[in-house]
């Protein structure tokens, strides 16, 4: 068992996230990357589940909170690996209903680490 130690924990964490885009006739294609969220502090996350329940913030602006970077599996029209920068995740964004799993993914990466897995 290791000892609890508040200092030195690293600043994010890594989830992978798997959102099934629509294609069409009832068909999806399972897009999945790994996404890097800031360490939030227990009571920042609050606020922010606080704020959404209440309707103050979008899930947009949640995303624009907690998201930090992505993998090289986010790739541009041109099939190259996409830059993590506000106008990338802005487009990234626009594609529905990526922003719903970002957000799972984000309260996923903080309840495994909470339950230990």
């Amino acid at each position: 068992m290791s000892e609890f130690q508040i200092e030195g924990l690293p600043e994010t964490l890594t989830q992978t996230i798997t959102v099934p885009m629509p294609l069409g006739n009832g068909n999806t294609m399972d897009f999945v990357f790994d996404a890097t969220f800031h360490r939030l502090a227990g009571s920042e996350i609050e606020s922010i589940l606080e704020q959404s329940n209440k309707g103050e913030i979008s899930d947009q602006q949640m995303v624009e909170k907690v998201l930090c970077g992505w993998d090289e599996r986010v790739k541009g029209k041109d099939k190259k690996p996409l830059p993590f920068n506000p106008g990338n995740l802005q487009s990234v964004l626009d594609q529905a209903p990526i922003r719903r799993y970002i957000i799972r993914g984000f309260f996923e990466a903080f309840n495994s680490a909470r339950l230990g897995n």
